[in-house]
Formats: C-alpha cells, sequence, structure tokens
C-alpha cells in the first residue's frame, strides 16, 4: 500500500510539527562558567533531566558542591569540568568549599 503525494507531506508535516513540540520541553544540556570567583549564571533554571556542565576559567581551584551533600566535583583545576543530572523538581543550592562568598543555585522544573 503506497500513499499518494498530495498525503505524504501531510503526513511528514503532521510529525515534523510533533517532533518540534516534543523537543520544547525535552532536557537540553546546560553550562555553568566558573570565572572571577563566580558561577555565571549564578542562578540557573532547567527541566528535569537536564545535565549541567560546570567549568573552571580561572587558574585557581574550585569546587561545585551541593548544600545537601548530593553532589561534589573535588577541586577542580583550570579548564577542568563537573557535570551533574538533575533527575528530580526543586531548587538545589551548591557552594564552592574552597571560597565561602562563592553560590549558585539550580532550580529544576517539569517543564
Amino acid at each position: 500500500m503506497s500513499f499518494s503525494l498530495y498525503v505524504r507531506p501531510a503526513l511528514a508535516g503532521g510529525l515534523l510539527a510533533v517532533a518540534i513540540v516534543g523537543l520544547a520541553h525535552a532536557a537540553q544540556p546546560a553550562t555553568v562558567k566558573i570565572e572571577n570567583f563566580s558561577f555565571g549564571p549564578k542562578v540557573l533554571t532547567v527541566v528535569k533531566g537536564t545535565t549541567v556542565t560546570w567549568t573552571n576559567a580561572d587558574p585557581t581551584p574550585h569546587t561545585v558542591t551541593s548544600d545537601k551533600g548530593l553532589f561534589d566535583s573535588d577541586a577542580l583545576g583550570g579548564e577542568e569540568s563537573f557535570s551533574w543530572t538533575f533527575k528530580e523538581v526543586g531548587t538545589f543550592a551548591y557552594i564552592c568549599t574552597q571560597h565561602a562568598n562563592m553560590a549558585g543555585t539550580v532550580t529544576v522544573t517539569d517543564k
């Protein structure tokens, strides 16, 4: 059984529209840059399932440490990275344990 040429574009267009809607809610990777003794962005909002990667652009070592003990990068040297996938909805604060003034949050939503 084959489709007519008229049906194929309509079917393809319908599938494409569904794929685009589905991607709007899909978890996309996110990045945080550690630079000048700060996290940037300091506040990040992502959807559940997102992997966040922190990269240290400072020559000084820093950590990415959850205040609830969920994750801890250990010391990251210059240009080293740490990634964490957020699987639960909520707000997650983190700090650099070596520099008390460095702090950030990741808020995780369902959509």
